[in-house]
């Protein structure tokens, strides 16, 4: 397939002509490259073969009308069909601890003794986040509610890696809500020989996605929840477990803070024990199902 960057605009009003540019580094409005096309006055949409695969590209597009040239806002591109930094909502690497790489949010350890950055193992980088299940459990780390996490019916990704220490009762990935039937828009958690994805028109009522698969100890698994358009897939490793015909679902808007590790907001249920790493959330955009082969970057 030709590698490529696929990009549409709007412009209010008549324009004489329009201008596309795009560099491998941020553009500079007060010192523009020369624009690597230059497109009709009727052009609303843009497509670029001449460009690298695996390649980040910035992009601008400007409207000239006599001789005035006004800017769109950067955006960034792959060729690979990697999602804009406007679509990330949330990427911990956990190279800088909690840091969100986007600046979005800010997470919080709600148990310090039992949640660290580990050096030990890790799927990228040098770091990742350590969840120690004990009898008490763990509440995982936690941002704020957003409605960046409301997905009402866009397309969507929930993408993470995941180094289990046990295997056994439920190991929580990422949740909002409050119980299984309360507040809820989705959890995604480890359980029972396959990957689950709950989720919620109200609040209470859940339907559930399920991937069959035996994970063992000490083993690195990239595990994504994609929503393309209306189907909803479940994958790990690149590989699709499952599927489903979701059209015309709208998610719920919980009010509840989102917890990486533990199902639930209260001090019960879902604690997950062992390493996540490479954690990343997209609305509006839906990855692309593949191996995972190097760090997410914005």
């Amino acid at each position: 397939m030709t590698n490529r960057l696929e990009l549409s605009w709007k412009v209010d009003g008549f324009v004489d002509e329009q201008r596309y540019y795009c560099s491998e580094t941020p553009i500079d409005p007060e010192n523009l490259p020369a624009p690597k096309a230059v497109l009709a006055n009727s052009a609303r949409a843009h497509v670029d073969t001449d460009v690298i695969f695996d390649q980040k590209y910035h992009v601008m597009v400007g409207a000239v009308k006599n001789g005035v040239e006004k800017l769109s806002s950067e955006i960034v591109l792959y060729a690979n069909n990697e999602p804009p930094a406007s679509a990330v909502i949330a990427l911990l690497n956990f190279e800088n601890s909690l840091a969100d790489l986007t600046g979005k949010r800010t997470w919080t350890n709600g148990s310090p003794g039992e949640v660290t950055i580990a050096t030990d193992k890790f799927r990228f980088g040098s770091k990742s986040l350590r969840i120690s299940r004990t009898s008490t459990g763990a509440i995982g780390i936690r941002t704020a509610d957003s409605d960046d996490f409301w997905f009402e019916d866009k397309d969507f990704g929930i993408e993470a890696s995941l180094n289990l220490v046990s295997i056994g009762s439920y190991h929580t990935i990422l949740s909002q809500r409050v119980s299984a039937s309360s507040d809820q828009t989705f959890s995604l958690y480890y359980y029972a020989n396959a990957i689950h994805f709950e989720y919620s028109a109200n609040g209470k009522n859940v339907a559930r996605l399920s991937g069959s698969i035996s994970f063992s100890t000490n083993t690195w698994y990239d595990v994504q929840v994609v929503r393309k358009g209306n189907i909803l897939s479940i994958a790990v490793n690149g590989n699709i477990l499952n599927s489903i015909d979701i059209a015309g679902f709208v998610f719920a808007n919980s009010s509840q803070p989102i917890v990486v590790g533990h199902l639930n907001t209260s001090a019960n249920g879902g604690w997950f024990n062992g390493y996540i790493d490479e954690l990343r959330v997209t609305k509006g955009f839906a990855p692309e199902i593949k191996a995972k082969t190097k760090a997410f970057v914005l």
